[in-house]
């Protein structure tokens, strides 16, 4: 990188130019602030800076110059982080004598490039350094493991190597693919929030598919989820040429391949779609992230009903809401939020009610959109990657197509007629049902209320005194 394209980036944030009034150290700008850099990014939000000593007290002082919030993230191994309108610096004590030696521990080597920051924002023309020889796999586009022991030190960073997969879009090294596959069995150490945080980004990018590839490959997702594991070399009969576990990576990677190409199937809704799945659920994770992740779990509980049918064809009966079950207990164990855990639980739930639309009358895709609300359009994208992939000899490929069509037709849909309509609220509450009928909270005011609801999303039920007839009829009928 030119010392002219170096200064583009640092004008970009005129904020640095307060470190070198706050200490006489020498400080580096070191990771991904760096990688980004050199290959011609000039608009940088996240900047990790190394010092030798003293990182948080450094960081104290730096919040309260540019006026940012201080949180330490690392009391053993001193690190803090500042953030100011919309920007993070993370202050990085050295965690070794040296700054080669710090780098050498580092994850990649892609990671392990420094430049001397203090050198840069007065002007100096400051090589990079580069003891792991990262600016050539920059270069090469790959991501190799700065040591041998790199993935034994954190076996996190097995799953973060997938992670730049998907992000960056480098590919592993033959031996960083080893290393993964070695330390899978050592996952379950990690703590889950810290997975969590590496699958989001994973499943929320645009390259996920060959992330995910490599992560069934690995070994690494059973470990995450070792229920996955059954599903290895289970036929699923003549809709299916995959077996259970294959089928589901496949849909995974399908789902990702829907969501990098909304403007080609999703118009004129495909802006609405974009603005459903940018949607926050929990800290910077949206709903992009649970599509793909539902569709890779979404039939994972076929293993666990599997029967087999007198001509010996396997069957899995109402796996779909075993799903469900299963996927709930995963949510919990990764500490997913509550709203992550309804949209993941209920697209897998319900992931075979869209393609059964066909089959049905012209009053079914309201009823299914009073039972998915809000959570409609993960279901229905876990449906396209279940067809899209399942091919086996009764789905030969114009069938597969038409079904993928109808599914894509049913989205278009969702955001042309039926989410206005969910956004009206409903007549009767719960509460008003039980105190005009005399009943105790239960299932049964659960299946009034989604009964009320299908009626009045299908125009038949207009206020809440018909709500309040009709409820009092189905509940005496």
């Amino acid at each position: 990188m030119t010392m002219a394209a170096w200064q583009t980036t640092l004008r970009s944030n005129a904020i640095l130019t307060a470190l070198p009034r706050l200490t006489e150290q020498p400080f580096y700008l070191v990771g991904g602030a760096v990688r980004d850099a050199l290959q011609g990014a000039t608009h940088i939000t996240d900047w990790d800076i190394l010092v030798p000593r003293d990182a948080l007290g450094i960081a104290r002082r730096f919040a309260d110059v540019i006026g940012g919030s201080f949180v330490s993230l690392h009391e053993e191994q001193p690190t803090a982080r500042v953030v100011q309108a919309g920007r993070q610096y993370d202050l990085i004590q050295y965690r070794a004598e040296t700054l080669a030696a710090d780098l050498r521990q580092r994850d990649f080597t892609v990671n392990a490039i420094a430049v001397d920051l203090r050198k840069l924002l007065v002007g100096l023309n400051e090589e990079v350094i580069d003891p792991c020889g990262g600016v050539a796999d920059l270069a090469a586009r790959l991501l190799r493991p700065c040591t041998p022991d790199a993935f034994r030190d954190d076996p996190l960073r097995a799953a973060r190597l997938y992670r730049f997969v998907a992000t960056l879009g480098f590919t592993p090294t033959a031996e960083a693919e080893t290393m993964a596959a070695a330390v899978a069995s050592e996952l379950h150490t990690v703590a889950p929030e810290r997975v969590t945080d590496e699958l989001a980004r994973l499943f929320a990018a645009p390259g996920a598919a060959p992330a995910i590839e490599g992560l069934t490959r690995s070994g690494l997702w059973e470990a995450i989820v070792p229920q996955a594991t059954a599903g290895r070399g289970m036929a699923q009969g003549r809709n299916h040429h995959l077996d259970v576990f294959d089928h589901d990576t496949a849909a995974a990677s399908a789902v990702v391949g829907f969501l990098n190409t909304l403007d080609d199937w999703a118009a004129p809704e495909a802006d609405a779609l974009r603005a459903w799945l940018g949607t926050t659920l929990a800290g910077e994770r949206t709903r992009r992230w649970i599509v793909p992740l539902a569709a890779l779990l979404h039939d994972a509980a076929k293993p666990e009903v599997r029967t087999v049918g007198p001509d010996g064809t396997p069957k899995f009966p109402r796996h779909e809401q075993a799903g469900g079950r299963l996927a709930g207990r995963i949510a919990e164990r990764l500490r997913l939020s509550r709203a992550e855990q309804r949209l993941l639980v209920a697209a897998i739930r319900q992931h075979g009610r869209p393609h059964d639309l066909r089959e049905h009358g012209p009053e079914h895709p309201i009823r299914l959109m009073a039972v998915l609300g809000d959570t409609a359009p993960a279901c229905v994208m876990v449906t396209m990657g279940d067809r899209a992939t399942a091919r086996g000899p009764n789905r030969p490929p114009d069938i597969v197509a038409r079904d993928v069509a109808f599914l894509q037709g049913l989205m278009r849909d969702y955001f042309g007629a039926y989410a206005p309509l969910l956004a009206t609220p409903p007549h009767v509450s719960g509460d008003e049902v039980m105190r005009a009928l005399g009943l105790r909270p239960g299932r049964e005011i659960g299946r009034l209320l989604l009964r009320l609801r299908w009626r009045q999303l299908a125009g038949t039920v207009t206020d809440a005194d018909d709500a309040l007839r009709l409820a009092a009829a189905l509940h005496e009928s």
